[in-house]
């Protein structure tokens, strides 16, 4: 813990504060009366927006920030970790021991979303069909696709026809299970 705390410290100074969460993680060490000790500029930011979506008013720790803490020092465990939604996004707090003295180290981390996944480089596509399935899997209905491609959604359907013969699948359903099961 120390050392990712170490190094999560250095990088912050080095790289400075983060002002606009170009650091997507944040540090807080709490005393043990659960009073900040700590925290650097990405942490303060998170925590902000922890209290603006926190119905406790006044509480010096959010409620989530709170909760980890407590579910660390109630379960004994090294680690207790919690996830809460905020206006910058979903953030996971995880909270650790600090030390023999009951301090708690909280780092704070912002969970960038992640995009649909890529077509598989190994499935024989021509590139046209390439896009369509592409925008299939990003949630595009066939008269969206056809209006990004400047295709018609007949030209479309053809497509998904001739994708499904060399998937060897028979829907979009089918499609997608491949794509995330690796099976039709």
């Amino acid at each position: 813990i120390g050392d990712a705390l170490a190094t999560g410290l250095q990088r912050e100074r080095t790289e400075g504060p983060s002002t606009s969460l170009e650091q997507p993680s944040g540090v807080l060490i709490l005393a043990p009366d659960s009073e900040p000790t700590f925290s650097t500029p990405a942490a303060d930011e998170m925590l902000s927006a922890l209290h603006d979506t926190d119905a406790r008013t006044g509480a010096h720790l959010p409620s989530p920030v709170a909760a980890a803490v407590a579910g660390l020092r109630a379960n004994g465990k090294p680690r207790q970790q919690v996830m809460s939604p905020t206006p910058l996004g979903l953030i996971a707090i995880e909270a650790s021991s600090g030390g023999s003295d009951g301090s708690v180290a909280v780092v704070l981390t912002l969970q960038r979303p992640t995009g649909p996944p890529t077509v598989p480089a190994d499935w024989p596509l021509t590139p046209q069909e390439r896009e369509v399935v592409q925008r299939l899997i990003s949630g595009d209905s066939n008269r969206a696709i056809a209006e990004a491609l400047f295709i018609t959604e007949n030209t479309v359907q053809t497509h998904l026809r001739n994708i499904y013969g060399k998937l060897e699948v028979t829907s979009r359903n089918q499609l997608l299970a491949r794509l995330f099961h690796g099976s039709a």
